[in-house]
């Protein structure tokens, strides 16, 4: 294989202007003239073993040793990785004993340079940018302070620093992040409400906390996710009136008027291209530009998947920007309100609309009933009470209370072997055994719930999947199914 250099070298044992590495002496010549000329590693005479190029042994025993000299990476294997090596720490020598000279030039310099060499007219550029000299002292120290501000952990390499800064701003500071209302209150008192069962490790007895939360919290979203899956099929199933077919200026008129009137990412003057519903080309770029600024996710492919993004987004901003006007008033105050209207009062039939939900009494009877039904304590009674209910309505109704006792989990059990009785011994073995017991029940309970997270969602696919594909579906009855 021959590797061109330009006139960087000429020996008297290889041609000027290549290299052949696959030729011996060729390749020993080229590694002599690199440490001669550039690297300069040893010392003039420490340099004898290596000019032995027509000595294989000797040239070899050195070479290995030079290798080692070096700290050459031991995973360079073949002659053009090494070559490749070698020449790049040669050029890094080179450059740091003549830093000033090879220092790189700002974009004004360069400019003013080739302005010189060219009869062409010199064009001044726009770019502030440009002006720039990114080497210099005073802006390394800026980028650092700027990394150290945003609590961005110190790299050597200021531009590395300068670099991470930006992420951070372009993704914590801008304007949808900036929307967001900013988490306040008191922290959750962890320690609080039912154990775990391991009240004899401390820290274990955190961690199965902190696991449970979390679980929790994953539960919460993807219960969020089914609830906005079904609303969505609903309303595409239950109003005859829906037309999925939109129409193209339809579909851009539309998204005009919730940037305009919801979600106003743009200021009114930027929304000038959007508003040319009519000119094709105008528009789709405007909107391109728009999906990427809005923080659209990519996947979304058809008209009628952006529209969906687009209606959620502004129904969160809309939330967001009036929290206090949506907050949901107690079944009390609301009743309350009502009799003040001009209406004549109608009697409620329903018990609980006399309720007042924030009586410290009702509260505490939430509570108690969470306790009594083995439920975690939640701060929020209302949190608790609607956990309370769950339970009744899944475990404690007439079709839970017909069905036998389940017995594949006392047989799962006896499988693991959790149950069995423990060799007499020390207590930190018997320690051990309870949290290897509880471990394994732990995994059972999280596979059964799984299996019926899996069950829920199948039968809600096969219920969407029966109204959306039979043509006989009335959808005048305004609901989805009968």
């Amino acid at each position: 294989m021959r590797v061109g250099f330009g006139g960087m070298a000429t020996n008297k044992h290889g041609k000027h202007g290549q290299l052949n590495i696959d030729d011996p002496k060729d390749f020993r010549s080229f590694i002599l003239w690199l440490e001669d000329q550039k690297i300069r590693l040893y010392p003039i005479e420490g340099r004898d073993p290596l000019r032995k190029i027509n000595a294989q042994d000797e040239w070899d025993t050195a070479y290995e040793k030079y290798k080692k000299d070096i700290r050459l990476p031991g995973h360079l294997k073949t002659k053009q990785e090494i070559l490749a090596w070698l020449l790049l720490y040669a050029i890094r020598l080179e450059y740091t004993d003549n830093a000033e000279k090879y220092r790189t030039i700002s974009g004004a310099k360069k400019q003013e340079e080739e302005s010189k060499k060219t009869s062409v007219p010199e064009i001044q550029s726009t770019n502030p940018f440009d002006t720039y000299d990114f080497t210099h002292a005073d802006f390394e120290e800026g980028s650092w302070k700027l990394a150290e501000r945003l609590g961005i952990t110190h790299h050597p390499d200021h531009l590395v620093s300068l670099q991470a800064a930006a992420k951070v701003i372009t993704t914590s500071y801008n304007k949808e992040a900036l929307k967001e209302p900013v988490v306040t209150g008191q922290p959750f008192p962890i320690d609080e409400g039912h154990g775990m069962g391991f009240e004899k490790d401390n820290d274990l007895e955190r961690g199965a906390r902190i696991l449970r939360l979390l679980q929790i919290q994953h539960v919460r979203k993807l219960q969020t996710t089914i609830n906005e899956t079904i609303v969505a099929a609903q309303n595409l199933t239950a109003d005859p009136r829906t037309d999925t077919k939109l129409d193209l200026k339809e579909f851009r008129s539309l998204v005009v008027w919730l940037e305009d009137q919801k979600i106003r990412h743009y200021t009114i003057e930027n929304r000038e291209d959007l508003k040319k519903v009519g000119s094709a080309d105008t528009w789709n770029a405007a909107y391109r530009q728009y999906q990427h600024d809005v923080g659209m996710p990519q996947e979304l492919e058809s008209r009628q998947e952006q529209l969906t993004w687009l209606l959620l987004h502004a129904i969160r901003l809309e939330y967001s920007d009036k929290v206090e006007t949506y907050r949901p008033h107690t079944a009390a105050s609301k009743l309350g309100e009502e009799k003040q209207s001009t209406v004549p009062e109608v009697k409620s039939t329903n018990p609980f609309d006399s309720l007042d939900f924030n009586n410290a009494q009702f509260a505490e009877g939430a509570r108690n009933l969470a306790d009594r039904l083995g439920i975690a304590y939640h701060p929020d009674h209302l949190v608790s009470l609607r956990a309370a209910g769950r339970v009744i309505h899944d475990c404690l109704n007439k079709e839970t209370l017909k069905e036998p006792l389940p017995t594949g989990l006392a047989s799962a059990l006896a499988q693991l072997g959790i149950g069995k009785t423990a060799a007499p011994g020390g207590g930190a073995k018997r320690d051990d055994q309870i949290i290897d017991e509880a471990t394994k029940i732990f995994r059972l309970l999280q596979i059964q719930n799984i299996r019926k997270m899996q069950t829920t969602i199948n039968e809600t696919i096969v219920t969407v999947q029966d109204v959306t594909a039979d043509p006989k579906t009335d959808s005048a009855l305004g609901k989805v199914g009968v």
